[in-house]
């Protein structure tokens, strides 16, 4: 009969813990929501971007490589595949497209929207070039004289990242776009006047490729930078969503591990007295359970909602900078991680309600017995020893409270980090390039352009990495970045020391793999240029390089080159665009990183809250004590509350300086083959703003525990 009576008060029992600790569980909730929310969408969206990408690339046929060569080719060669890839370019109204032969077996392109070519006035756009300079499908398009209705999107495995040039470090869907037209439409746009390259498929190296097809130059897809820079911008944040909810996840855990840690010693008396009852640890579980399993459980129904509904936001967030092709749901991924992130929460839970109210403790941890105020002759004052003693007696509390502390700090530092370190990038090509156009031409091509004509060699390292090697005159003027340039100058820019730890006095050894030439320079100087990995060689006649060294010829321009549809130019780059693509990616981070920093803010404040909340109902009793026994309010903030600033600020740092390396490792896997580099800012308001904030809001909380001990 009393058990049945018992069991009839539980229920209330978890009501009225609901009503008191309502505050708690709402952080709770908040936490588990987010985390729920963020793995969902962005760890999917991103995964099934990934998929989509490698699914089309294996579908469509995308490259192994390229090649250009003068040598007649065998119609088959053992252990290769290639095709020859026609394209021309037509400039006009201040914007470039670039024109594809449509491709029979390699890099074949997907219509994403509308329906395929199917006579010769008909074109296929590239989706973000149509959208930026407001073109639709069923409209008209005029280009060389020749009109073709636009009667769908289209995208290959190879121009997915649409950029005319690897100086460029995202998509210019403005004032850069490619197309795609029939055989007959691409010879009536060029006639003869366009450019040729082969791409190939095969399982051999680059190296045996080029014994096989003596190419004037060859690249691999691991160095091209449209290809693997998709792949590494799907990769990268797919990763750190995972980092990201591991991170929530375990701080899902503290809290847990807090609030059932602050319950139970509240409820040590009535645990009690239910075993005296003759209450079951079965009944026990399902009862101190039932309040946070509700919780969690809430949080994660309506966060996996929103999440599951804000996926097909997160697969086109970079929409802006790339052409994606027609992306998919990886469902059966979607179902996984429903299904883990729910288990793993419950499970969390039942663990801890096991641990905290029914596994039988083996003894109890002695108290503490302040005695009143006398002189010691120990060094440390009291109030700082009895401090040092809570904290080696409740070691479970300081590493709560260390582990929240520096998680936050490490979302909150990535988070300024990465968006400061992208907007430097922005302002330092403005800065570091100061020609208005380049113009590139046919080796062949006797071209008559007046400016500061250089040549760009495309060399691999000894970890076979596509090197930009540029051959500058001694008088160059957009290439000296204020340094005194002389004959036989080596010089490496800021960006290629960071990236590959050179410095002066070093020697790179780079390989023309086409015809197997080995090139050995030793470093004598490094210019100021942060935002790209270059090498610059110094010479009065350019000859540095074998003659059967492939090079592009190339000259900078103060001006606009007016005949730019010249036959002999193959392509052009404009000042403007370069920096244009740099405000494109600054863009998305900047979406990104808003929705990372609010979420980084509110867990803050609420992390922080119910970190020292926690702090001061775990001392609530020996500050009631040694109040009454006359201690100042000074001396009792000592002794429950020293020291816990100046950890705070240890580990704050601390997570600032892995934040550093995360950024790092971040960039790099989307872009360390890639000629471009970002560097990690140095800014001293970064450090001030991202820490100062955190600092700034335990103080606050640290300060309201100060009045509420006065208040007692």
């Amino acid at each position: 009969m009393v058990k049945d009576n018992v069991k009839k008060r539980l229920g209330k029992r978890v009501l009225r813990r609901f009503a008191a600790y309502k505050l708690k569980l709402f952080v709770l909730f908040l936490v588990v929501f987010s985390t729920t929310a963020i793995f969902i969408s962005f760890f999917v969206g991103t995964s099934s971007v990934l998929q989509s990408v490698n699914q089309f690339n294996d579908s469509y046929k995308v490259e192994d490589g390229v090649f250009q060569t003068t040598k007649e080719l065998d119609k088959s060669i053992p252990t290769i595949q290639y095709e020859q890839m026609k394209y021309g370019e037509i400039r006009q109204d201040g914007n470039t497209i670039r024109v594809f032969q449509a491709r029979e077996e390699i890099n074949r392109y997907q219509v994403t929207n509308g329906k395929d070519i199917k006579s010769d006035t008909e074109i296929l756009l590239d989706n973000n070039f149509m959208e930026a300079n407001g073109l639709k499908i069923g409209e008209n398009i005029e280009l060389n004289g020749n009109n073709f209705t636009i009667v769908g999107t289209a995208i290959s495995p190879d121009y997915i990242t649409t950029k005319n040039s690897n100086l460029v470090l995202q998509a210019n869907a403005k004032v850069f776009g490619i197309a795609f037209v029939n055989n007959a439409a691409f010879a009536s746009l060029f006639n003869e006047n366009y450019a040729t390259y082969y791409a190939y498929r095969s399982a051999s190296s680059v190296e045996e490729i080029s014994k096989l097809v003596d190419p004037l130059y060859i690249n691999d897809s691991r160095n091209n930078t449209r290809i693997q820079q998709v792949i590494g911008d799907a990769k990268a944040p797919r990763d750190l969503a995972l980092l990201l909810a591991v991170l929530l996840y375990l701080i899902v855990l503290v809290l847990l591990s807090v609030y059932h840690f602050e319950v139970s010693k509240k409820e040590k008396n009535n645990l009690d007295t239910f075993h005296k009852l003759g209450v079951s640890k079965a009944t026990l579980f399902k009862h101190y359970m039932m309040e946070t399993n509700v919780t969690l459980a809430l949080a994660w129904f309506i966060g996996g909602i929103i999440g599951i509904f804000s996926i097909e936001t997160i697969m086109q967030m970079n929409q802006k900078i790339y052409n994606y092709p027609i992306l998919e749901i990886n469902y059966l991924l979607l179902g996984f991680c429903v299904i883990v992130s729910l288990l793993f929460i419950l499970s969390m839970n039942l663990l801890l309600v096991y641990q905290f109210y029914i596994k039988q403790q083996n003894g109890r941890s002695s108290k503490i017995k302040p005695g009143r105020k006398q002189r010691n002759s120990s060094v440390i004052p009291f109030a700082y020893r009895y401090r040092l003693k809570r904290i080696t007696r409740n070691k479970k509390e300081m590493a709560l409270f260390v582990i929240l502390v520096f998680f936050v700090g490490l979302l909150m530092n990535f988070s300024f980090l990465l968006k400061d370190s992208v907007t430097q990038y922005v302002h330092d090509l403005g800065v570091e390039n100061t020609f208005e156009e380049i113009l590139f031409y046919s080796p062949q091509a006797e071209a008559k352009v007046s400016g500061e004509s250089f040549k760009i060699y495309n060399l691999h390292d000894q970890a076979g990495v596509s090197q930009s090697v540029y051959v500058i005159s001694p008088d160059s003027d957009f290439f000296h970045y204020d340094l005194p340039l002389k004959d036989g100058d080596v010089i490496i820019t800021e960006a290629f020391a960071k990236k590959y730890d050179k410095s002066v006095g070093d020697s790179l050894e780079l390989t023309d793999i086409a015809n197997e030439k080995k090139y050995h320079f030793d470093i004598n100087k490094i210019n100021s240029v942060s935002t790209v990995s270059t090498i610059y060689l110094v010479s009065k006649n350019g000859q540095l390089m074998n003659e059967e060294t492939f090079a592009t010829p190339a000259v900078a321009m103060a001006d606009s080159y007016e005949n730019s549809n010249a036959p002999y130019i193959e392509a052009k780059l404009e000042r403007d665009e370069i920096i244009n693509s740099g405000e494109n990616i600054l863009d998305v981070i900047n979406k990104q990183i808003t929705l990372i920093l609010s979420l980084a803010v509110v867990l803050l404040v609420a992390l922080l809250y119910s970190l020292l909340e926690f702090s001061f109902q775990n001392s609530r009793k020996s500050i009631e004590t040694l109040k009454l026994q006359g201690y100042s309010l000074p001396e009792l903030m000592k002794m429950h509350f020293a020291f816990s600033l100046p950890i705070a600020i240890v580990f704050i740092v601390g997570s600032y300086l892995l934040s550093r390396l995360v950024v790092r490792v971040f960039l790099d896997q989307i872009m360390f083959d890639f000629v471009n580099f970002v560097r990690v800012t140095e800014s001293v308001a970064i450090i001030l703003i991202s820490n100062g904030l955190i600092i700034a809001i335990f103080s606050f909380f640290l300060l309201k525990n100060r009045r509420k001990i006065n208040m007692l």
